[in-house]
């Protein structure tokens, strides 16, 4: 039995309610379709910054092993460090609630120290530049996992809510509806069938008078 009282207001509420849980569900299922979406294109996005990525490490690696060649490991790290004057620029670009990073960058120069070298060398100048190119690069790709890792989670929760109402909230909401409605037509019934027999009610006490 629904907890209201059966009547038509009782049941314009109802209905009222039902079109704003409809509403809702919409909202959040036009919402995890633009998160699905712009997750996808975040992935093929992070296959070509991977890609990119890796070919800049394996730059890296192949510049330290050169470097190694030449000095030494123990002579390459008394090697002086570069000078960096780099800035991480980045905004916050929101996306249905979420501030997604877009774009980020590593901007600046290094600023070489093989005069300051007792050995100085082109192969630890490359190792050094490969290495800042590799910083780089990860960037813009960590800033691109981050945006996915918010999209994921975000998509998880909406996920949950549209389901939730979908499978549960809705169909309640249907099934009270239905119930009212029922209760409605059966008190509808009586009344009608109650208002003939009060109708007859007048000539069965006449025939008995005559």
């Amino acid at each position: 039995m629904p907890e209201r009282l059966p009547s038509r207001a009782a049941l314009l509420e109802l209905k009222r309610e039902r079109g704003v849980i409809e509403l809702g569900y919409r909202f959040l299922d036009d919402k995890r379709i633009a998160l699905a979406q712009a997750l996808i294109r975040g992935l093929q996005e992070h296959g070509v910054q991977l890609d990119r990525f890796r070919a800049a490490q394996w730059r890296a690696g192949q510049a330290l092993a050169a470097a190694v060649e030449v000095h030494g490991l123990e002579g390459l790290q008394l090697y002086p460090p570069s000078t960096v004057d780099w800035a991480l620029e980045w905004r916050a670009k929101p996306f249905l609630g979420l501030p997604l990073i877009q774009p980020a960058a590593l901007r600046g120069q290094r600023v070489s120290a093989a005069a300051l070298a007792c050995l100085p060398s082109a192969a630890a100048e490359r190792c050094a530049e490969a290495f800042a190119e590799l910083c780089r690069v990860a960037v813009p790709l960590a800033a691109l996992q981050a945006n996915l890792r918010r999209l994921a989670a975000e998509f998880r929760r909406t996920q949950r809510r549209a389901r939730a109402l979908e499978h549960v909230i809705l169909p309640q909401a249907h099934a009270e509806q239905r119930q009212m409605e029922a209760l409605l037509e059966e008190l509808e019934q009586e009344e009608v069938t109650r208002g003939r027999l009060f109708a007859t009610a007048p000539l069965a006490r006449n025939d008995g008078a005559v």
